[in-house]
């Protein structure tokens, strides 16, 4: 069972708590004894009782206190935690994560793909940055101006850049299989991938999108020349890597196959793969097996029609 870890949720080596069975802890700060343990459906009779009211006046205190980096002795620290349910009435808040995003947009996809990937409770605000006052209202978030942007309310911080959102997420609120892989030298694999297919499938591909979108004149041939170029170049490098591999770096599912499903999903629609590179469109196959990406690409099915390769989307997405 994946664990639901509130800001103030601290173990003394760093790792999350082994162990199924969902079970709560509170232990004080300054003796060390446990105050109170049980199952979270007990926990929050206890929690709503008269008794559990100190542990909600204390909260916004926790939480406060932990993004300063200390806790003092006479608070209450919750150690073990595996309801999310619970953890929402511990701390006060309903939804701890909001992710600014497009339901179009494919590097918004990755990061809902990590989301839905650990099972993490999250609020969708949708973003239309060609609405002028609603993308002045998104730059006092983040000034850049780029989504997806994730604000996490119970650490009080603005995590931009989709490969840092999802270190971000692996690491406070993950999942049951993590996407950074523990072995060193596969998370720097995985972190190379998830790079490749942003840099060189992500990027060329938009760039042949948006010049779509360009007025009559302003369109620059080159450039989109260029795209599709780097486009097989990748698709080759891609085929070479996933020859012999389930998933981008082995057997588990990481941070690179969040990158390559809504990358290879757009990329095909411009420059299709599927005719000439049989590794790599098997294992796009397997990537649309993942119940993640199926319910990305469902949610944002009602916004095809905006995208400007909208007749080449084969049908079987529609």
């Amino acid at each position: 069972m994946r664990s639901d870890r509130p800001a103030w949720y601290r173990l003394d080596d760093g790792r999350p708590m082994a162990g199924r069975a969902p079970l709560v802890e509170f232990r004080s700060v300054h003796s060390g004894r446990a105050l109170r343990r049980g199952k979270p459906r007990a926990l929050r009779r206890h929690i709503r009782g008269g008794a559990g009211n100190a542990f909600e006046l204390m909260a916004p205190v926790l939480a406060a206190e932990s993004r300063r980096g200390r806790l003092p002795s006479f608070l209450v620290t919750l150690v073990r935690y595996t309801d999310c349910e619970t953890q929402s009435i511990i701390r006060g808040t309903r939804m701890a994560l909001t992710l600014y995003l497009h339901p179009l947009a494919s590097f918004c996809h990755k990061v809902q793909i990590a989301l839905y990937e650990a099972g993490t409770p999250f609020e969708a605000r949708i973003v239309d940055l060609m609405d002028p006052q609603e993308n002045a209202r998104y730059l006092e978030v983040w000034p850049v101006g780029k989504i997806p942007v994730l604000h996490d309310a119970a650490q009080d911080r603005i995590v931009p850049e989709t490969s840092i959102i999802i270190e971000y997420l692996d690491r406070l609120y993950p999942g049951n299989e993590p996407l950074i892989p523990g072995d060193e030298a596969l998370a720097l694999e995985a972190r190379l991938w998830d790079r490749f297919f942003d840099l060189y499938i992500q990027v060329p591909m938009q760039k042949i999108v948006t010049d779509m979108l360009r007025a009559s004149g302003e369109n620059d041939r080159r450039g989109v020349a260029d795209a599709h170029a780097a486009l097989a170049t990748a698709y080759d490098l891609a085929e070479r890597q996933l020859t012999d591999r389930r998933y981008a770096v082995g057997e588990a599912f990481t941070i690179a196959d969040c990158a390559a499903a809504p990358a290879l999903f757009y990329a095909g629609i411009v420059q299709p793969f599927s005719g000439t590179h049989p590794s790599l469109s098997a294992y796009f196959e397997r990537l649309l097996e993942r119940p993640s990406f199926q319910r990305t690409l469902a949610e944002a099915r009602p916004y095809f029609s905006m995208f400007p390769y909208k007749d080449a989307i084969p049908a079987r997405f529609l």
